[in-house]
């Protein structure tokens, strides 16, 4: 990117860019709210063009309260908005090249003398340079809809620009899946996308297709059974033969003619069909594993692609996804491929940067990512747990990818803008310049849609934040509430405190969801009705994905709640008594909040710092009862201290990775690696933990040696899990806290942890609502159940029970610790602790 910016609105000014030769022209636009140019199109000006020249016409006396006629001419005088063939005089040369399809949506924003250029290569890219311009001078279009638009007020407006510009990923897009209930709010959502730029004038999507040309050629597969995959000796798998001859020239005609008939197509898809099914046929099987039979296939297509259109960028696109993510082992890609890869569903070792490189080296030569922004699905619209939630994360993938050769990029997601919009709104701005920075987005974003109440404001959108992986409990609504709360007593701008409105309407979603999943009596079925009815009144905020609810809520998702038959997803809101579209009053709205800062406190739990450094605990005299059933299912990333002997000259680990689950097996060994000083990055030894198919079956003994005594650190890296443990009577502790956000879980475990004396409060947060906690004594004093839990606990210590070993005993998932040492071990009498606390606590003995 070429360019020299200074934009004036007023007396404020803006510079950023590249200088392209002699600093820009300034150009008044206006002056004291009165239009000093008309907006040109030419007189062969394109339909779409002179709808977006009227576009920008009207934005620009909205901005200004100017008015801007729309006339036909050369371009040499006025805002010129127009295709570079209709204004070939601007000077951009070279600079624009519409005859390339990686350039189609670049366009030019140059003032001169006697006004500005407004030009693109495309009439799509003629839309971007609208709305980029509209961007500069303030326009924001944040989230769908008219709430979350941002039209600034100057009567003196005036520029200076001169700027190719050539996005970072020229083939970004994004799209919602299922839209929302009305016509008019997925009007919305696609004026989103359209003032956004995440929209392309090619088409550069692909998806599954094998399952395509059953339903184009029937009576092809009619006459040739033999050409669906063979599944438990039947001819009827979706992934289809892909040894037969026939079929192989089936799928190459296919994609020719698909190709012929639709000429805006870039990107011809080769990609299976979802699911399994992968044929059973010898000769399928001797062509290797799914990546290299879907490579393979695609590979045939790409030469009949490369054959017909010599020289033109035509492609053929396939996923690293499920069976088929891990690379080939005997196929190379042709130079036509185009692969895309899948943030999800990885089968096998490699994930992320490491599958791309894997790929690469089977000759991969050009890639795009098909990332998960927002599935509902999965988030359930929850704070924090949208892919797209974690804002730095989101940025840094986007320019990591691009650094090593991404131009693609397709975002998935749904309607939810209160959990993913600003994440989703940042995505679309990065995807476009990979430099721009998240903090000055995000006070941008604060700054303009929040004015008087910005301060409540950043510390509601920092509760939020995917980046610290918010815990969702009656802490987190609560807080929440009380900011929003806060935020609305600061501002009397109507538009700000509809914003604020829909984002506590989304709150109470968040309450209703909790309550009807946390139900399991026989209430469970009116708070099930009580949040789907909510969720359909509240669809045209755009801050829940509404319509997906509904619809995956009427399938199978729940099987112990049911939608009745007279309140089904495909009826319409007139015949439908769960359907209302009736507005919230204020008086609802203010009940809400009062409600939820009610039913919601806040936790007083004051965290407390305890060192790594850590010793045995074994001079305390701990006594208790060895279990059996500590981390058997952990997967991520596992941290674990043990303590090394004099003389001891190795340290073993048996590990068992890989679950009952066959898509875990064949996810790759367990990286185990072993760091002496223990805070120290120095490994010592490392070594690999095989899937074994059964995380209560066999041990894998890893041996890692060691000539040092004292502590270690072990790491184990597993997609599998499984079990990481030690023989018996082995001082070690697994260490879990709030940072360990990389640590899952998929089976109950029992594990110790010491409470040091004058200990008042064993605090700390579940995130599942299984099992009990236990003091020193073995008295249960608290049970994770619904509806508290997920949530935070607090539980007073008995007096006697400080200064003991307590036990989490058949819990769920990886609760924290926030008041006493987050170090867990099989029995009391292999404790690690820190060493500040050994210290104190032997002290305090002797002062007994």
């Amino acid at each position: 990117m070429r360019t020299r910016l200074i934009v004036a609105i007023g007396s404020f000014f803006f510079s950023t860019g590249f200088v392209h030769g002699s600093d820009p022209t300034q150009v008044f636009l206006t002056q004291d709210g009165q239009a000093l140019h008309s907006v040109v199109v030419s007189e062969n000006a394109r339909e779409k063009v002179r709808a977006t020249a009227e576009t920008l016409a009207d934005y620009l006396g909205r901005i200004t309260g100017g008015t801007f006629h729309v006339e036909t001419g050369d371009g040499s005088r006025g805002i010129a908005v127009g295709l570079h063939d209709d204004f070939p005089d601007t000077g951009a040369g070279a600079d624009l090249s519409p005859e390339m399809i990686s350039r189609a949506d670049d366009f030019l924003l140059r003032s001169h003398a006697n006004g500005l250029y407004v030009v693109g290569t495309t009439p799509l890219s003629v839309g971007h340079a609208v709305w980029t311009l509209l961007h500069r001078l303030g326009h924001r279009q944040f989230f769908p809809g008219p709430t979350w638009e941002v039209v600034p007020s100057e009567p003196n407006l005036r520029i200076a620009i001169d700027e190719v510009i050539h996005p970072d990923y020229p083939f970004a897009t994004m799209f919602h899946s299922m839209g929302n209930f009305s016509l008019e709010s997925n009007k919305e959502i696609n004026r989103w996308l359209e003032s956004n730029r995440m929209i392309n004038s090619r088409d550069w999507g692909f998806g599954h297709v094998y399952q395509e040309l059953p339903r184009e050629y029937p009576e092809v597969f009619k006459k040739h059974p033999e050409y669906w995959s063979l599944v438990n000796g039947k001819r009827a798998g979706a992934k289809l033969c892909l040894s037969n001859p026939g079929l192989r020239q089936l799928f190459v005609d296919r994609s020719l003619k698909w190709l012929k008939e639709h000429p805006e197509v870039v990107v011809i898809s080769a990609e299976p069909a979802d699911g399994g099914t992968w044929c059973e046929c010898q000769p399928c099987q001797a062509l290797g594993s799914p990546s290299d039979r879907a490579l393979g296939m695609a590979n045939e297509i790409a030469r009949a692609v490369e054959t017909a259109y010599p020289g033109v960028e035509r492609y053929v696109g396939l996923l690293s996804y499920a069976d088929h993510s891990p690379p080939p082992e005997r196929v190379t890609a042709h130079p036509r491929v185009f692969l895309g890869f899948a943030q999800g569903f990885y089968f096998g070792q490699l994930i992320g940067m490491d599958l791309v490189e894997a790929w690469v080296a089977r000759g991969v030569k050009q890639f795009g990512i098909y990332d998960y922004f927002s599935v509902y699905q999965w988030s359930h619209d929850m704070p924090g747990l949208p892919g797209v939630a974690g804002l730095q994360q989101t940025a840094r993938k986007i320019k990591d990818f691009h650094d090593r050769g991404a131009v693609q990029w397709t975002g998935e997601a749904t309607n939810s803008w209160g959990p993913a919009g600003l994440g989703m709104y940042l995505a679309a701005r990065c995807l476009w310049d990979k430099s721009l920075d998240v903090d000055e987005l995000v006070d941008d974003f604060l700054t303009r849609c929040f004015g008087e109440a910005k301060d409540p404001m950043t510390t509601f959108y920092a509760l939020i934040n995917g980046d610290t992986a918010p815990l969702i409990s009656d802490d987190l609504v609560g807080r929440m509430y009380r900011t929003l709360d806060a935020a609305r007593k600061l501002t009397k701008d109507p538009q700000v405190r509809t914003r604020i409105r829909s984002l506590i309407l989304w709150t109470h979603y968040i309450e209703l969801f909790r309550s009807y999943t946390a139900d399991t009596s026989e209430t469970r079925q009116a708070a099930f009705e009580r949040m789907i009815r909510y969720s359909y009144r509240m669809a045209p905020t755009h801050m829940i994905s509404s319509r997906p609810l509904y619809y995956y809520y009427n399938g199978s998702m729940d099987s112990k709640a049911r939608i009745p038959a007279e309140a089904e997803f495909e009826i319409q809101e007139a015949e439908n008594p769960w359907k209302s579209s009736k507005p919230f009053s204020q008086q609802e709205i203010d009940t809400i909040v009062k409600r939820g800062m009610a039913t919601n406190s806040i936790h007083n739990i004051e965290s407390v710092g305890f060192s790594d450094e850590l010793v045995p605990a074994t001079p305390l005299g701990l006594k208790g009862t060895r279990t059996t059933q500590v981390f058997t299912g952990a997967g991520g990333r596992r941290v674990l201290y043990t303590w090394v002997t004099e003389g001891q000259q190795e340290v073993q680990l048996l590990v068992t990775t890989g679950t009952a689950i066959p898509a875990f097996r064949t996810r790759g060994p367990a990286q185990i690696k072993m760091f002496f000083p223990a805070d120290s990055n120095r490994v010592i030894a490392q070594g690999l933990a095989p899937p074994t198919g059964n995380p209560t079956g066999e041990l894998t003994k890893v041996k890692l040696p060691t000539a040092h005594a004292g502590l270690h650190r072990i790491e184990v890296q597993s997609r599998s899990y499984g079990r990481a443990e030690m023989e018996p009577g082995t001082l070690y502790v697994e260490k879990w806290s709030r940072q360990q956000s990389e640590l899952s879980t998929v089976s109950w475990f029992s594990a110790y942890f010491f409470v040091p004396t004058g200990t008042k409060y064993v605090g700390g947060y579940s995130p599942d609502a299984v099992g009990y906690l236990k003091d020193g004594s073995g008295n249960n004093v608290l049970a994770f159940t619904q509806p508290e839990f997920p949530g935070y606990f607090n539980v007073e210590v008995p007096a006697g029970e400080d200064g003991s070993a307590w036990q989490f005993f058949y819990c769920g998932k990886t609760p924290w610790l926030m008041t006493v040492p987050p170090f867990l071990a099989r029995s009391p009498e292999e404790l690690l602790i820190p060493a500040e606390v050994l210290e104190k606590e032997l002290a305090d003995n002797r002062n007994r």
